[in-house]
């Protein structure tokens, strides 16, 4: 299977219901945005926020190549604040 196009077409093909505005996507009521949108709504840079991805800090969706985060997740953050990556020395 290859991915053409916006990630509807592909979330389609699977079979969940999904619909793309801009940058958000919206699957299943559960808001995603990219990256750099989570960036700009933590105000970090889009770095940090692929760092915290990797190490766990922040959940996220894979759709098609892309790395999405729920908003639910960003407000989560956004009121609990997140694990510094700095490393224990």
């Amino acid at each position: 299977m290859y991915l053409i196009g916006s990630a509807s077409i592909f979330m389609q093909h699977v079979g969940c219901c999904c619909t793309e505005n801009d940058s958000t996507i919206q699957m299943n009521n559960l808001k995603l945005v990219s990256i750099e949108e989570t960036a700009t709504a933590l105000s970090l840079s889009p770095w940090t926020v692929r760092a915290h991805l990797t190490q766990g800090n922040i959940a996220s969706v894979k759709v098609g190549r892309r790395r999405l985060i729920p908003v639910a997740e960003i407000d989560r953050i956004a009121q609990h604040g997140l694990v510094s990556l700095a490393k224990a020395g």
